[in-house]
């Protein structure tokens, strides 16, 4: 455990009250409007300016937030006053008692002046020496989501809760992280917008996760961490069981610059944590897609490298791209000529003119024979040269049966159900943005239904195996 501790971030799943201290008409009281939309416990809003809310009658408005009474708990805090009453807000928090706060007010560090640095620097103290045990999220950011309780920023934001945690320096770049990954089928646990990370930190965010029973992968995106901080947060990642995905901005001078303006952090040496995320583990990433992708992989199968993959195509044309989609990004595709064992298992099923025995597989003349496509997947997968499957699945061929009597939306997706079953190699599947929407929609969700990541494309499959294979497996 990090010697930073938790900072009550274990409290979050028995929010039953919020206080959000500013809800003003001036905004329209848009994250009050949020909170009220979706949170089941207690809403208090805060303003010496107003004595009620009538499009929210039953929301109690109180000037100051110790003004409420005192058998009355007030469990998590969402701060959005102007930057100089956010440390008097602050000292009332730490008087009433709460133990969770999320600053969105902005202009501390992150201004890049003398004036906000002092600022938040006092504000940093007022917590460590006044604060009660009371821990803040911020300032400069979104602050807390937790779909199961109905906590959200923005109302646009998803209901639906799943197993992934986010932790980022970045609103916008929250927002983006939980809609994908909600679209993709990975909906988020808890997500923490920490800003300046002036109190509870990245560091903090990812021991939390490490042991919360909702997440069973983490996303961090970050622009920086403290120098001092560097070799804790590695240890932390390594011993980490979950699956973790990095991205880090400052990549480039440019990138840099502007991280150090956005949050102030201290952004690093790219090619040290490129080094050091593969020693401890965790997966580093680039771009937004590149998560979505990657996540897709490790929300199924964890950190497991495929080095040597086997593709079953239903075109010789569209195999060829494929390997080298997959070669430019260091992934093989073994050679069955001199597989006699694999070569004579195939043959028993691929005897088609227009069909291939190599690798990739041509498929496509029995598309419509589901049994023997199993026979072949598994016969494949036994092989000891192939570490993993991927598997061509276009909707025009689901859409347009020639076959009526065989419904390859139901089938291939149970089929390939039962070879993941099988063994203990990842199956992956590519179905092409090719029209056909509601078709290419329902095999991806039955496919998820198995816990089988589907792509859309093969270069998203060999980054995000071209990721995942640079690190270092841990032990045990």
């Amino acid at each position: 455990m990090p010697s930073n501790s938790l900072k009550n971030l274990p409290c979050i799943a028995s929010i039953k009250s919020i206080a959000d201290i500013g809800a003003s008409k001036k905004r329209h009281y848009v994250y009050l409007k949020t909170f009220h939309a979706t949170f089941k416990g207690k809403i208090y809003a805060i303003n010496p300016t107003i004595k009620e809310i009538p499009e929210f009658p039953d929301v109690t408005v109180h000037a100051r937030v110790t003004d409420i009474p005192d058998d009355e708990p007030v469990d998590f805090a969402f701060i959005e006053v102007p930057r100089e009453h956010v440390i008097g807000v602050v000292k009332d928090c730490a008087r009433k008692g709460v133990k969770l706060a999320a600053i969105f007010s902005s202009g501390f560090a992150d201004a890049g002046t003398e004036e906000g640095r002092k600022l938040q620097e006092e504000l940093a103290r007022v917590i460590r020496d006044e604060g009660h045990g009371l821990h803040v999220i911020g300032p400069n950011g979104m602050g807390l989501y937790h779909p199961r309780l109905g906590i959200r920023w923005r109302p646009s934001l998803p209901v639906e809760h799943g197993g992934t945690g986010i932790v980022a320096q970045s609103g916008g770049f929250s927002n983006l992280l939980i809609h994908g990954l909600s679209a993709a089928g990975m909906p988020v646990s808890t997500a923490l917008s920490i800003g300046n990370a002036m109190d509870i930190t990245a560091l903090d965010a990812i021991a939390f996760f490490k042991d919360d029973p909702e997440t069973s992968i983490i996303v961090a995106y970050l622009e920086g961490i403290p120098e001092r901080s560097g070799q804790e947060f590695m240890s932390l990642l390594h011993s980490c069981k979950k699956p973790v995905i990095l991205v880090k901005a400052g990549r480039t001078t440019n990138g840099s610059k502007a991280a150090r303006s956005h949050t102030a952090s201290l952004v690093g040496n790219y090619a040290m944590w490129l080094e050091a995320s593969k020693k401890a583990g965790a997966v580093l990433v680039e771009t937004f897609e590149d998560v979505i992708n990657v996540a897709k992989f490790v929300t199924s199968y964890g950190v497991k490298p495929i080095k040597n993959a086997c593709m079953l195509t239903l075109s010789g044309g569209y195999g060829v791209i494929c390997s080298d989609a997959l070669a430019s990004h260091g992934i093989g595709m073994p050679d069955f000529s001199g597989n006699e064992r694999l070569n004579a298992a195939l043959r028993g099923e691929i005897s088609s003119v227009g069909t291939s025995i190599g690798n990739p597989v041509d498929v496509g003349a029995f598309i419509y024979d589901v049994p023997k496509l199993e026979t072949i997947a598994l016969a494949v997968l036994d092989d000891s040269s192939v570490d993993g499957l991927i598997f061509e699945i276009a909707p025009l061929y689901v859409a347009f049966s020639i076959r009526p009597e065989v419904h390859l939306e139901t089938e291939l997706p149970a089929m390939l159900g039962r070879v993941k079953q099988h063994g203990n190699k990842p199956v992956i599947v590519i179905t092409e943005n090719i029209g056909y929407d509601s078709v290419k929609n329902d095999i991806e969700n039955r496919l998820r239904s198995f816990k089988i990541p589907v792509f859309s494309d093969i270069l998203h499959v060999a980054r995000a195996l071209g990721y995942v294979n640079r690190v270092k497996p841990k032990e045990g």
